[in-house]
């Protein structure tokens, strides 16, 4: 089996989404908690 190698000739049109804003538009719904409800979890 080979190895290949791919080489990206342009930039990205787009930017990455940011971690955050998936979980406050997508997870924390779902959990049905606010981000002050999850934060308590974390500290």
């Amino acid at each position: 089996m080979s190895k290949q190698e791919y080489f990206v000739k342009e930039r990205p049109k787009m930017r990455p989404t940011h971690p955050g804003k998936i979980v406050r538009e997508d997870v924390l719904p779902a959990l049905n908690l606010s981000v002050s409800e999850a934060a308590r979890f974390y500290t």
